[in-house]
Parts: structure tokens; sequence; C-alpha cells
């Protein structure tokens, strides 16, 4: 480490694989805080090094420095907009703020508005809240945006019959068993459990 401090002082340069590697050799023996200097050192030369931003969100969590790993994370969804993932867990550190909360929920959307997975994880949680009625809303979508396979229509018609809204229900299981679905969906009957 006193070598590399060394050589990024005298020539402006860095290797953020050693600065990693450095971080978890310190961090496994019992060192915390100077693994995380060098975890950070190592993002400063390289923001895109996941295993360093991994390790670093998992380090300040151990050293229940939680807004610290926020930020973290944070900036690791900003290069890994489409891990849905990353959305749940800041979900889940945020939930004890209603605001903050629902701010990273409706960032599954913006990040990808027609991406049918980011409405589908989006009316899952939804579901996973007792928020069927705003499941609704992102099952329409994921069928709207993967209208080639069925599965918002039958997340769809399971959200409407939960909520008891028995027309729009019937007209989606209609017209799930009007569409021609590829072969590979010719076991369609056994899955609907509509």
């Amino acid at each position: 480490i006193a070598h590399l401090d060394k050589e990024a002082e005298a020539n402006g340069s860095d290797s953020p694989l050693l600065r990693r590697l450095c971080a978890e050799a310190l961090a496994a023996h019992g060192k915390p805080e100077a693994a995380v200097k060098q975890f950070k050192l190592a993002l400063q030369f390289d923001p895109t090094n996941q295993p360093a931003r991994i390790g670093l969100i998992k380090l300040l969590d151990r050293l229940d420095r939680k807004d610290e790993a926020l930020v973290q994370l944070l900036l690791r969804i900003d290069i890994e907009r489409h891990n849905l993932d990353l959305y749940t867990d800041l979900i889940n550190r945020t939930k004890d703020d209603a605001a903050w909360s629902e701010r990273a929920f409706t960032s599954i959307i913006e990040s990808a508005p027609t991406e049918h997975l980011h409405h589908q994880k989006a009316a899952e949680l939804r579901q996973g809240q007792n928020r069927w009625s705003d499941a609704i809303v992102h099952w329409q979508q994921v069928a709207k945006h993967q209208a080639f396979e069925p599965t918002g229509l039958l997340g769809l018609a399971k959200a409407q019959i939960h909520e008891k809204k028995w027309d729009a229900a019937k007209a989606t299981v209609e017209k799930l068993n009007a569409t021609e679905w590829p072969s590979r969906f010719s076991n369609l009957d056994r899955k609907s459990d509509v």
C-alpha cells in the first residue's frame, strides 16, 4: 500500500485492481477502516469497478454506516440501471422513510419505462405491499410491452381477480385464451391458475 501511495503521488497513476485487492485483504484481516480507504481509492480511479463497489457496500453495512452504503448503492444503480435487484435493495434500505422508499420504487420504471421486466418487477413489489390496484397498472404495461408472451396477461388477470374486478378479469382471460401463443406456451392451461 505504501508503494502504491508513493507511485500515485510521484506520477499520478494508480491501480484500481491492486487497491481493491488490498481492501479485500485488509477487510479479511480485521482492518475495516483501512479497507474502506482502499476501496474508495479503487473507485476514485475506476468508478465502474463493480467488485470494489460491492465490497465497499458490504463493508459499510458491516460497519453500520448505512448512509454511506446507501450512497454507494445509488452510484452502483447509476451504472447498472437494468439490475432490478439493486432497486429492491434500495427499497429495502429506505423502507423506514416512506418518501424515499416511494422514490426508490418509481426509479424502477423511470430507468426503463418501456421495458416489460421493469414493470413486472414493479407489479410484483406492489403486490408484496398489498397494493394490488397499483399492480394492475404495471401488469397492463407488461402485457403491452411483452405482447408475444402471456406473462403480463396472467399477472393482470390474477391482480384483477384479487381486486374482485370480475368483468375486467373475464375480458383479460378471454384475451389470453383467444391469443395464438408461440408453441413454447403450449402448456398454458396447466400454468394458468386464474
